[in-house]
C-alpha cells in the first residue's frame, strides 16, 4: 500500500525547462536514477516559492550535511517593463554601455524573485571585468564570450523559476535559442557581421521580459529607463 505522500504532485526544473506534474514516488525514482539531484529545483502546492530538492522532504540523506540556501527578498527588485526601442537605441549610442544597465536590471529582478541561490551577481561583475580587460587585450574576447554565456544561462534559469511561480504563464522563447543567438552573434561579431544577431537576441530577450512582466500582474511595472 502506498503512502499518502506518494500521491503528492510535484513540478521540477531540469536544464531550464519545467516538468510536471509528477507523483512524489515518480520524482523520488528520478532522484534515485540521478535524473534529478538534490540541487534540482522543485515545487508543489503549498510552497510559496520553488526550492532546491535538498531543502524539501524529498531530499536524500547526504543533503542533511549541506548548508541551506539563502533566502532572497524580492521586495527590492520589482519587475518593470522595458522600452525595447529606447533600450536598443541607447545601447547603440553608448557603444553597449546602456545594455549592461538594462541587463543588470532584468537579471537582478529575476535573481531576487527566483527563490534560489542565484550566481547572477558574481557572474555579472565577472563579465563586466572581462569586458574592461578585453578592451585593452583583444584576445581575451574569448573569455568574454565564455563568461557571458554562463551569465546568460544563469539569468534564463532564474527567469524560468520566476515564470513558473506566476499565476499566469508567459509564452517565453526557448532558452537554448537565446544562448545560440548570443554565442553565434558574438563569434560573428569578431568578423564584423554579428551585430544584427546580437541586436535581435536583445530584442527577443526584452520582448520575453515584458511578457513576463505582464504575466506577473505587478502594479509597479511602470516603464523603466
Amino acid at each position: 500500500m502506498s503512502n499518502a505522500g506518494d500521491e503528492t504532485l510535484w513540478w521540477y526544473a531540469s536544464d531550464g525547462v519545467t516538468h510536471g506534474p509528477v507523483r512524489q514516488a515518480d520524482l523520488l525514482e528520478l532522484r534515485d536514477r540521478r535524473a534529478v539531484d538534490d540541487d534540482s529545483w522543485v515545487w508543489r502546492d503549498g510552497l510559496e516559492n520553488w526550492i532546491p530538492l535538498e531543502d524539501s522532504e524529498l531530499r536524500g540523506p547526504e543533503a542533511a550535511r549541506r548548508k541551506p540556501h539563502p533566502v532572497i527578498d524580492p521586495a527590492g527588485a520589482p519587475l518593470r517593463r522595458e522600452d525595447i526601442g529606447a533600450a536598443i537605441l541607447y545601447s547603440i549610442f553608448t557603444c553597449g554601455i546602456y545594455s549592461f544597465i538594462v541587463f543588470y536590471r532584468c537579471g537582478r529582478a529575476y535573481a531576487a524573485r527566483s527563490g534560489r541561490a542565484s550566481r547572477f551577481d558574481g557572474l555579472f561583475w565577472g563579465y563586466v571585468a572581462a569586458n574592461v580587460i578585453a578592451a585593452f587585450f583583444l584576445p581575451l574576447i574569448v573569455v568574454v564570450i565564455a563568461v557571458g554565456a554562463f551569465l546568460l544561462w544563469e539569468v534564463l534559469e532564474d527567469r524560468e523559476m520566476v515564470e513558473a511561480s506566476l499565476p499566469n504563464r508567459a509564452p517565453l522563447s526557448d532558452p537554448k535559442m537565446h544562448l545560440t543567438l548570443w554565442i553565434s552573434g558574438w563569434v560573428l561579431f569578431l568578423v564584423g557581421i554579428g551585430i544584427p544577431i546580437v541586436i535581435y537576441q536583445a530584442y527577443r530577450f526584452l520582448e520575453d521580459h515584458n511578457l513576463l512582466v505582464a504575466a506577473s500582474g505587478d502594479r509597479r511595472a511602470a516603464d523603466a529607463f
